[in-house]
């Protein structure tokens, strides 16, 4: 219990904590808050433990595993009520029980409802539909004091606003209510690919304001000679006689296509979880680094880094992202944002990989390099690390 609670995905923090509680009910949450508030001791809730540096640890203090707290309590066709340590594989197969789906979901859908609310939470829809924390009408939680409040927008929105994408430091969930929107029976997959990203950022800003842009995502690909990029633009039809997206304002090399069932689109990354684990790179040290950019230095600051990083410096089996949002969509207040009505993700996820030719202790100076280019160009760091004590 002890080591599981001092490990994360990035296997490279290890904070030993005082205790670890896994409590049953909101009433057990309360309790272990009141005694480490007595006490004057750190507490944190802990999901799956997907961070990558540390940010579900905590040292000396109390960990409270929410493993425990993964219940569905409540659905019907418009939405949910979910205990915070239930997985968005859990939220999605209640959902699509009735027809339904969140309208936004993260690409890996293991990850706890309490820890993407805690931080955010994108995906391909966030440029239509904002963060997962957006997309939240109601919250019970526990705050530092041990008070057990419910909150929203209406109700206690103070608590509201500061524990979504409050990174675990001014409550913790225990339940949330969910919104759901109908689920397409079928979805269209165009795959565009590009050889100059200058093409591929703009197209990817010019997609993004089209009808058909249900959710929109991109790669940035290492061929062996040089990098290559992919949009991904994906349709939800409402039935199957709709017309096909229109593609035509879009400047893409050559593109790829396919229709796929809904549950096999959102749970696509099921089976790469799958092959991490067998071949070990589940358990390799994950020096991931998030960033927000604003249009203005979008290009110019992913041209830099993409121009002066080697496929060893991310890994063979790393990948780097990159899609756009729109400002008015993502409106949670504690998510630090560029302030540009557009803005980019762009995201370097690096596997340290045993014996690789660069070590994960060189990815993270690399980083940390990364981090500062980014700031200095008014750019804001997702998911970071949180201040050490």
């Amino acid at each position: 219990m002890f080591a599981r609670a001092a490990d994360d995905f990035g296997h490279r923090i290890h904070d030993i904590p005082e205790a670890v509680f896994t409590p049953t009910d909101e009433h057990e949450v309360t309790e272990a808050v009141r005694e480490a508030h007595q006490l004057g001791l750190p507490l944190l809730a802990r999901g799956q433990g997907h961070s990558t540096a540390g940010q579900a640890q905590v040292e000396g203090g109390f960990i409270l595993d929410m493993e425990k707290m993964s219940q569905v309590r409540d659905v019907d066709g418009n939405s949910m009520v979910v205990e915070a340590g239930a997985t968005w594989y859990t939220v999605l197969d209640t959902a699509l029980s009735v027809g339904m789906t969140p309208p936004v979901l993260t690409d890996y859908l293991g990850l706890s409802v309490g820890g993407t609310l805690s931080v955010g939470g994108i995906g391909g829809a966030s440029h239509k539909y904002g963060a997962q924390t957006d997309n939240v009408t109601a919250l019970d939680a526990v705050t530092p004091d041990a008070d057990l409040v419910t909150c929203s927008p209406q109700r206690n929105s103070a608590v509201f606003d500061s524990i979504r994408a409050g990174r675990g430091r001014h409550g913790v969930i225990t339940t949330a209510v969910l919104p759901l929107t109908p689920t397409p029976d079928t979805i269209r997959r165009h795959v565009l690919h590009y050889t100059s990203l200058t093409a591929f950022l703009a197209d990817q800003r010019r997609a993004m304001t089209l009808p058909d842009a249900d959710y929109l995502e991109g790669q940035a690909k290492w061929t062996g000679n040089g990098w290559r990029y992919e949009l991904e633009f994906v349709q939800y039809p409402g039935k199957a006689t709709d017309a096909p997206a229109d593609l035509t304002s879009l400047s893409f090399d050559d593109r790829e296509y396919e229709e796929l069932d809904y549950n096999a689109f959102a749970t696509r990354l099921r089976d790469g979880e799958r092959r991490m684990r067998e071949i070990g790179d589940w358990l390799c040290p994950h020096p991931w680094v998030n960033y927000f950019l604003p249009e203005s230095t979008t290009d110019t600051i992913i041209h830099r880094i993409l121009d002066t990083t080697t496929l060893d410096q991310i890994g063979e089996r790393g990948t780097v992202l990159t899609y756009p949002f729109t400002r008015h969509r993502m409106r949670t207040p504690a998510m630090q944002l560029p302030t540009s009505a557009v803005f980019h993700l762009f995201a370097l996820l690096r596997t340290a990989v045993p014996a690789a030719p660069v070590s994960g202790t060189d990815m993270i100076e690399i980083n940390h390099t990364l981090d500062r280019v980014v700031t200095d160009n008014d750019g804001t760091i997702y998911l970071g690390p949180l201040p050490r004590s």
